[in-house]
């Protein structure tokens, strides 16, 4: 994907191991969200990843993090 090179993101992988380029390599991808476009909504994401319960939340991981057509 022409935005992740642009931003020098390195290539995420599918569950078998096969690059993908519209993911972004884990961890970085979870430890930084470089997925989501401003600090602000980062922030919103990690205080709505802390209070999520597996009973309420529709988020999954790690594709909320690495997915660029998830987010």
């Amino acid at each position: 994907m022409l935005w992740r090179e642009g931003k020098g993101l390195p290539i995420g992988t599918k569950s078998e191991g096969h690059e993908l380029g519209s993911r972004i390599a884990m961890p970085d991808a979870e430890s930084d969200l470089p997925n989501f476009l401003t600090e602000t909504i980062r922030q919103m994401v990690r205080e709505t990843l802390k209070t999520a319960t597996a009973e309420n939340k529709v988020i999954k991981k790690p594709r909320i993090f690495s997915d660029l057509l998830s987010s």
